[in-house]
């Protein structure tokens, strides 16, 4: 199953790379119904984000690795609270010295809300500091071309 997720990542498409684990979701006969009714919805509801992500002109191979990530995670799931959790993570928490990622909140979509962010309003010193770690966490190759030694 490995190798599917893997070839179907690499396709480009989100739809695509969400494909095996839908197939997991269905043929999961050893799962409770409502487990795999929840894990469904969540899939569905990813899915959903995703598309919206595309329409604003995200990157696909950033929308490949969050729908991989997150369905990955989703999967692992197996109560309502963990669901809702995933559904609708809250951000990473600041104490005012450093950011706490939360675990369930990928980095892309962290990334992706770090974008957003900074389309409202300029980010302070801290804040573009986790961007930038959010990014190399994300996109390592591209980090190192576009941050240099400034991340080290």
């Amino acid at each position: 199953m490995d190798a599917l997720k893997d070839a179907c990542r690499a396709s480009g498409d989100y739809s695509i790379t969400l494909i095996p684990y839908y197939a997991q979701v269905i043929a999961d006969f050893d799962t409770a119904d409502t487990v795999r009714q929840r894990r469904f919805e969540s899939l569905q509801k990813l899915h959903g984000q995703l598309h919206l992500y595309k329409k604003r002109g995200y990157d696909a191979e950033l929308l490949c690795s969050l729908a991989a990530r997150k369905a990955e995670l989703i999967m692992k799931a197996s109560t309502k609270a963990e669901m809702a959790q995933l559904d609708r993570p809250k951000p990473p928490h600041y104490d005012g010295v450093k950011f706490y990622p939360n675990p369930y909140l990928t980095p892309e979509e962290e990334l992706i809300c770090w974008c957003e962010t900074s389309l409202l309003a300029p980010l302070d010193n801290t804040a573009v500091q986790r961007y930038m770690e959010v990014f190399s966490q994300v996109f390592p190759e591209k980090a190192n071309w576009a941050f240099g030694e400034v991340l080290q």
